[in-house]
């Protein structure tokens, strides 16, 4: 059948042939903030400037030219509550005895990269181990403790 037999069947025994709904709009609750809100709520940015024109390589003054000393990443990293703050990661490997240290915690889109990095580098270090030590429960947790 057609398009338009469907249709038309459809509008004969009053079946709606349209849906409205309202769209929803994504806002800012809920939602984990980005550098850039991070930055604007401790006063670094300036509202008179569009939030375009913020990049990593700096605040864009022209097509390809940058003031590059507001590059928001160092800016964010150079904050001592971000330096010295202890991450949800590094909190809770602290509270197990153990001490994380390759995971950024300077701003969250990078965060990841750190969590892949630590597991790779676990992964190579148990594939270096010997057979016999992966071998058996009891063994492999000895293993994860070493």
């Amino acid at each position: 059948m057609t398009y338009i037999k469907l249709r038309d069947i459809a509008k004969k025994n009053g079946i709606a042939i349209t849906y409205s709904h309202a769209k929803k709009v994504k806002g800012w609750v809920n939602q984990p903030k980005g550098i850039l809100q991070v930055l604007y709520e401790r006063g670094f940015i300036d509202e008179k400037i569009s939030e375009k024109d913020y990049t990593e390589k700096g605040i864009r003054i022209g097509t390809n030219v940058y003031d590059e000393n507001f590059k928001y990443h160092d800016i964010l990293q150079n904050l001592q509550d971000f330096r010295e703050e202890m991450s949800s990661l590094e909190y809770y490997g602290s509270k197990i005895g153990i001490k994380i240290k390759l995971s950024p915690k300077y701003h969250p889109e990078i965060a990841g990269e750190g969590i892949e990095y630590i597991w790779g580098l676990s992964k190579c270090n148990f594939r270096k181990q010997p057979l016999n030590e992966k071998k058996k429960r009891n063994n492999f947790l000895k293993l994860v403790d070493k």
